[in-house]
C-alpha cells in the first residue's frame, strides 16, 4: 500500500510538471545520449545511487554510534552505582563480621569458663559424696559402740 502511495505521488509530479524541471533535460544529463532505459520518464545516474546509498549507510551508522554510546553511558552509569551500592555493603558486613567473630571468641571462652567449672564441681561433689558416706558410714559404727557400751553400762546397773 505505501508503494502505490508513493508511486502515485512520484506520478502524480510528474504529470503535474511541478518539479519545473524538464524530463527531456533531465533524462539527457543522466543517461548518455538521452535514453531512458527501464524508467517512467526520469533515469537515475547510477553513481548517485551509490552515493545516496553510503550516505545512508553512513546515517545509519553515525546513528547506531549515538545509540551505542547512550547505551554504553547508560550501562557504565548503573556499574558505577551497582559497585558504589556493593562497596558500601561490603564495608558494613565486614565491621558486623569482625564485631560477630569477637562475640563469638569471648562467648567460646566462657563457655570453656563454664565447662571447666562444671567438671571441677563435678569432681568435688564426688568427692564430698565419699567423704559424707564414710562419715556417715563412721557416725553409724560409732553410734553402734555407744549403743553397746550404754548397754553395758545400764544393764550393770
Amino acid at each position: 500500500m505505501a508503494l502505490f502511495k508513493c508511486l502515485f505521488f512520484i506520478c502524480s509530479l510528474l504529470i503535474a510538471n511541478v518539479s519545473g524541471v524538464d524530463i527531456k533535460f533531465l533524462a539527457k544529463e543522466t543517461v548518455p545520449n538521452g535514453a531512458q532505459p527501464f524508467s517512467i520518464g526520469v533515469s537515475v545516474n547510477p553513481l548517485a545511487k551509490v552515493i545516496s546509498m553510503i550516505q545512508k549507510i553512513s546515517d545509519e551508522v553515525k546513528q547506531e554510534a549515538k545509540d551505542e554510546l547512550k547505551i554504553f553511558d547508560n550501562f557504565a552509569c548503573f556499574c558505577k552505582d551497582k559497585t558504589n551500592r556493593l562497596t558500601k555493603m561490603v564495608k558494613h558486613h565486614a565491621g558486623e563480621i569482625k564485631t560477630t567473630s569477637s562475640n563469638i571468641a569471648l562467648w567460646t571462652s566462657e563457655t570453656n569458663e563454664l565447662n571447666s567449672e562444671d567438671k571441677s564441681r563435678n569432681k568435688d561433689h564426688e568427692e564430698f559424696s565419699t567423704q559424707f558416706d564414710e562419715y556417715t558410714q563412721r557416725l553409724k559404727q560409732e553410734n553402734d559402740k555407744w549403743a553397746t557400751i550404754d548397754a553395758t553400762f545400764t544393764n550393770d546397773m
